[in-house]
C-alpha cells in the first residue's frame, strides 16, 4: 500500500526471537490477508520461519461459516483480522472462532463493548491488540489484553514496542514528553521502511535519521499518530495530527478524495468525513455542492477512479454547504444520507421475503427508506456489510447464498429474493431461526409478528448479552409453500410445537413485539394448560386485541372508525365487515399476511393467571385509550408495566432498543 518498501530481511527480525505472541512450531496460521496488505507478511513468514504451518485461506472474501470451517478442519490456533473484521464477526458469529489459542486483531482503535464480547464467547482465547501502520511492517506494539478487561477500561492500550523494534513519545521540538503527556509516535528499529517508492519528497519528510540509534543509517519514521505513555509502560492511542482515517484496516486521506470530487464536472466544493451509525457502523461519507447535482452517479464517476476501500458509501448532493458563524463550512450539518435522499420511487417490497430482506439491509445500513430496486453497492455496501448479509440471510431463511452473488448475481433486495425462491416461485423459511445461536443462558424465544416477520428482533438480539440466545419462532405458510393459520390458537400451536423441538420442557422464556405478543400470550396459555412453567413472558408494545388507538370521534361511530382503521389501511374492509357479521371469510386468502390479520381479529382471549411483563412506547401510552393496552382485563396474575422511550416502531431500533434490551436482561437475570 502506497508503494511502501520494505526490506525482508528484517521480516525475520520482526517474527523470530519475540514475544507479542506465541510463535512456534506448535502453532497453525491462517494466511487471510491479500498479499498486498502487510498483514500477509506476518502470517507467512510468522508461520515459515519459525517451522509452524500455515494454511491459506480458501475464500476471496472471509466469510463467518467460512473461517469457522478451516479452523475446525485445520486446527488454526493463530489469527490475525482487522479490528472491522474482528467486530463483524464478535456480532454476527462468534462462535465461528472457537478453537483458536491466541488472535491477534487490530488496524484500527479496538472498541472495547466487542472485546468484553469476544472475552465472553471465547473463553481460553488470548487476545492480543496489534498497533502498527505500513511503514513499521505489520507490528510496531503489541498489547495482550486482560481477561477480563477491567470494569473501568474505556480504551485499549497499544501495548510496548516488540523485539527489535524502539518507540519515541515527542513533542512538536522532537523532544521525549513526560509520563501521561501526549506527543506524536516515532518508530525504529528492523521493520521500519526503506521509503516510498517514487516519492522521494514524502519519504524524507517521514524518514529522518534516528538520533538516538548507534547503527548507521537508521532512521525513524514519523507516524503521525497522538500516544502517551502510562504509568505501567504501556502505550495509548489517542488519534491523529491529521485528518487521515483509519476504516476497516485501510488508511485514507480524506484531502485525495476531496480532490478527486472537486475534479469532477459541477462540482464546486467537496468534504469527506467518517460518521458511525446508529447501529455502530462506521462509514465514509462524501458531500458535494453545485448545482443539479447527481450524488449516485458522481459515486459511479469516482469508483472508476479511487480503490474499492476509499470509496465513500454514500455521496449526497447539496446546492450549498452549511456555514458556521464565521464563514467555515459547518460539519456538524452536514446531513445524513436518509436525511438528503431516499430510495428508488415506488419500488415497496411486494412479499413477505422482500420485506424481510428490505429490513435486513435498512438494518446493517442503518437507514430507513430503502428500496427493494436500491444497488447495494451504490448505496455504500462493501466486503464487510456483505459478509453480516450473507449471515442474516442464512439465520432467517436457511440458506446460504456465496458472497460474490451479491458482486455478480444479486445486488438489489428483488433479486436477492428472487434467488431464495424455489421452482415453484416460493420461499421456504425455516419455523426456528436462530437469529443468536450461543451463549450459555436458556434461550429467549421471539414470535414473529404479522405476515411471519422476525427483523424486529435482529437489534433486539444485538443488544442483549452475548450469552443470551435468541431464537426466532416463524410461521406456517410465510412463503406460500402451505396455507397460513387463520386462528391465533393455531399460529401458537405451530410456534410451541417448533420451540419444543430446540427446548422440550419449561421453563421457557417468550416474548413477542407488536402482534407476536398476542400469540406470545396465547403460546403461555397452551403451555400452562400443558403443566409446563413460564418463567418470562414479555409483550414488547402489544395492543389487547378490542383496544385501539384513541378514536378521531366519540360514541359509536368514533369506536367503529378505529376498529376498522387497521383494516381500511390494508384493504380488508371486507374481512373486517364479515368478522363483525359473525360470518367466516369467503375462500381463501391471498397471502399469509391477510391470513393473520384475520386470526387476529377472531380472537378472544381468555384470562391468563401468570405474571406478565408489558413493555410499552412512550408514543403508544399517549395515544391509547387504555394506559395498559387493555392487559389489565386480561391478566389475572402480576402485570409489570415498563416503559420505553421512542414509538411503536423507533422502539425496536437503536437507540432505544438498548433501554428495552436492558430492562429485559434484568427481568431475565431475576
Amino acid at each position: 500500500p502506497k508503494g511502501v518498501m520494505v526490506e525482508q530481511r528484517s521480516v525475520v527480525r520482526l517474527v523470530r526471537d519475540t514475544a507479542y505472541a506465541k510463535l512456534d512450531a506448535d502453532e497453525t496460521f491462517l494466511l487471510l490477508a491479500p498479499p498486498t496488505f502487510d498483514a500477509a507478511t506476518f502470517e507467512l513468514w510468522g508461520a515459515l520461519l519459525n517451522g509452524a504451518r500455515c494454511v491459506v485461506h480458501p475464500e476471496a472474501v472471509p466469510t463467518a461459516a467460512g473461517l469457522e470451517a478451516v479452523i475446525r478442519e485445520q486446527g488454526v490456533s493463530t489469527l490475525w483480522l482487522t479490528a472491522a473484521l474482528f467486530n463483524t464477526l464478535i456480532d454476527e458469529r462468534p462462535e465461528a472462532l472457537r478453537g483458536l489459542r491466541q488472535l491477534l486483531t487490530g488496524g484500527e482503535a479496538l472498541s472495547v463493548p466487542h472485546v468484553r464480547r469476544a472475552q465472553a464467547a471465547l473463553p481460553g482465547v488470548t487476545l492480543i491488540n496489534g498497533y502498527g501502520p505500513t511503514e513499521g511492517t505489520t507490528f510496531t506494539c503489541c498489547h495482550t489484553i486482560a481477561s477480563p478487561l477491567p470494569e473501568d477500561c474505556t480504551a485499549v492500550p497499544i501495548g510496548r514496542p516488540i523485539a527489535n523494534t524502539t518507540v519515541h513519545v515527542l513533542d512538536a521540538a522532537m523532544q521525549p514528553v513526560p509520563l501521561g503527556v501526549e506527543g506524536e509516535l516515532w518508530i525504529g528499529g528492523a521493520g521500519v521502511a526503506r521509503g516510498y517508492l517514487g516519492r522521494p519528497d514524502l519519504s524524507a519528510e517521514r524518514f529522518v535519521p534516528d538520533p538516538w540509534s548507534a547503527e548507521p543509517g537508521a532512521r525513524l519514521y514519523r507516524s503521525g499518530d497522538r500516544v502517551r505513555w502510562r504509568a505501567d509502560g504501556t502505550l495509548d492511542f489517542i488519534g491523529r495530527n491529521d485528518e487521515q482515517i483509519k476504516l476497516r484496516g485501510f488508511r485514507i486521506e480524506p484531502g485525495e478524495i476531496e480532490a478527486a470530487l472537486a475534479a469532477l464536472p459541477g462540482v464546486q466544493q467537496a468534504a469527506v468525513m467518517l460518521r458511525t451509525t446508529p447501529a455502530g457502523e462506521r462509514r465514509l461519507l462524501a458531500w458535494v455542492a453545485g448545482e443539479a447535482l447527481d450524488g449516485a452517479a458522481l459515486r459511479s464517476r469516482l469508483a472508476a477512479q479511487l480503490p474499492t476501500y476509499m470509496l465513500p458509501s454514500a455521496v449526497i448532493a447539496l446546492e450549498r454547504f452549511p456555514l458556521t458563524a464565521n464563514g467555515k463550512l459547518d460539519r456538524a450539518r452536514l446531513p445524513d444520507p436518509a436525511a438528503a435522499s431516499g430510495g428508488t420511487a415506488g419500488a415497496r417490497p411486494r412479499d413477505a421475503a422482500e420485506r424481510h430482506l428490505l429490513a435486513i439491509w435498512e438494518s446493517l445500513f442503518g437507514r430507513d427508506g430503502l428500496s427493494v430496486e436500491d444497488d447495494f453497492f451504490a448505496i455504500g455496501g462493501h466486503s464487510l456489510l456483505a459478509v453480516r448479509m450473507a449471515d442474516a440471510i442464512e439465520r432467517s431463511f436457511g440458506q446460504r447464498l456465496p458472497l460474490d452473488t451479491f458482486w455478480f448475481r444479486a445486488r438489489t433486495v428483488r433479486t436477492i429474493a428472487g434467488l431464495l425462491r424455489d421452482a415453484s416461485g416460493r420461499v421456504r423459511w425455516p419455523l426456528r431461526v436462530p437469529i443468536r445461536a450461543g451463549g450459555s443462558r436458556p434461550p429467549l424465544f421471539c414470535v414473529h409478528t404479522i405476515g411471519g416477520n422476525l427483523f424486529h428482533y435482529f437489534e433486539l438480539a444485538r443488544a442483549l448479552p452475548d450469552d443470551q440466545p435468541v431464537i426466532g419462532l416463524n410461521a406456517v405458510g410465510v412463503g406460500g409453500g402451505e396455507p397460513a393459520r387463520t386462528s391465533v390458537e393455531a399460529i401458537a400451536a405451530d410456534c410451541i410445537a417448533a420451540m419444543r423441538e430446540q427446548q422440550p420442557h419449561g421453563p421457557y422464556r417468550i416474548a413477542g413485539f407488536s402482534s407476536g405478543g398476542t400469540v406470545a400470550f396465547e403460546m403461555a396459555q397452551q403451555l400452562r394448560a400443558a403443566g409446563e412453567d413460564i418463567a418470562f413472558l414479555g409483550l414488547l408494545d402489544t395492543w389487547a386485541p378490542g383496544v385501539y388507538r384513541r378514536p378521531a370521534g366519540s360514541g359509536l361511530i368514533g369506536r367503529l372508525r378505529a376498529r376498522l382503521r387497521p383494516v381500511l389501511q390494508r384493504d380488508r374492509i371486507t374481512h373486517a365487515l364479515l368478522h363483525t357479521l359473525g360470518l367466516k371469510p369467503p375462500g381463501g386468502f391471498p397471502d399469509g399476511a391477510s391470513a393473520h390479520w384475520w386470526a387476529h381479529w377472531s380472537y378472544r382471549p381468555r384470562m391468563y393467571p401468570g405474571r406478565v411483563d408489558l413493555y410499552i412506547a412512550d408514543v403508544s401510552r399517549l395515544e391509547a385509550s387504555d394506559p395498559l393496552l387493555g392487559w389489565s382485563r386480561r391478566v389475572g396474575g402480576n402485570l409489570t408495566l415498563h416503559s420505553v422511550s421512542g414509538s411503536h416502531g423507533l422502539m425496536m431500533k437503536p437507540p432505544h432498543v438498548d433501554a428495552l434490551a436492558a430492562l429485559i436482561r434484568q427481568r431475565l437475570e431475576e
